[in-house]
């Protein structure tokens, strides 16, 4: 089962690898909506990687190391949201920029906690192998944080909906139906199960993303 699960991810790191430089290589005209998408995937690929060296690893420092840098990456991705969020179709961002000081400065504190041994405090062995333990308190505020990332994001593309004609009022649907779907279920599974000591289960979240990345995908360029 553990192979089923390591390699289910590593198909998932190519398939977005892949996918994340097209979109930027295949960038003509520089449009930033697919830099910064084609940045999530490049981050959803490396929390995939992550994760999955995760499952094999017997090595309580090596995977210490491992679950650090998937919590690492798995914030990127939020953060290249946001700010797709704000360039997608045009560039508008209609929260302060106190708030996208906020959500760097928040960044830098994850950074700081994940790579001191603040975040994740030890490991610990069950029958479904190796698994971290968080900081609950800390592991509740980083909950928190994307989800407050999330919502800004969402403010963004829901003030643009109002605002566009109709033939790019479709191809915006398309994003906030796919991209909330993917992120709900992606958050159940790799962050509030593993809130409630269920890690066995926090391999199902890049699915979800990578789903949620190819359907942007496919829009980006079927706008263009």
């Amino acid at each position: 089962m553990v192979y089923l699960k390591f390699f289910t991810l590593l198909i998932v790191f190519i398939l977005d690898l892949i996918l994340g430089i097209f979109l930027i290589w295949k960038n003509k005209s520089k449009d930033m909506s697919k830099i910064y998408f084609g940045l999530v995937c490049i981050s959803g690929s490396l929390w995939s990687l992550f994760l999955s060296f995760s499952l094999l690893t017997t090595n309580s420092d090596l995977y210490f190391l491992n679950a650090k840098l998937y919590y690492f990456f798995a914030t990127l991705i939020f953060i290249f949201f946001y700010y797709f969020s704000i360039v997608f179709l045009y560039k508008k961002n209609v929260i302060s920029e106190i708030i996208t000081y906020f959500i760097l400065l928040g960044f830098i504190l994850v950074i700081y906690v994940l790579f001191f041994d603040i975040f994740l405090i030890g490991v610990y062995f069950d029958k479904y192998g190796m698994h971290e333990i968080e900081n609950k308190f800390l592991h509740l505020l980083y909950g928190f944080y994307i989800l407050f990332i999330l919502f800004i994001s969402y403010v963004n593309l829901f003030v643009k909906y109002k605002k566009l004609y109709e033939i790019n009022k479709g191809i915006l649907f398309w994003v906030l139906i796919s991209t909330l779907a993917s992120f709900i279920f992606a958050i159940f599974f790799s962050w509030y199960l593993p809130h409630i000591n269920k890690h066995y289960l926090d391999w199902i979240g890049p699915i979800f993303a990578i789903i949620m990345n190819f359907s942007i995908g496919y829009s980006l360029f079927r706008k263009y």
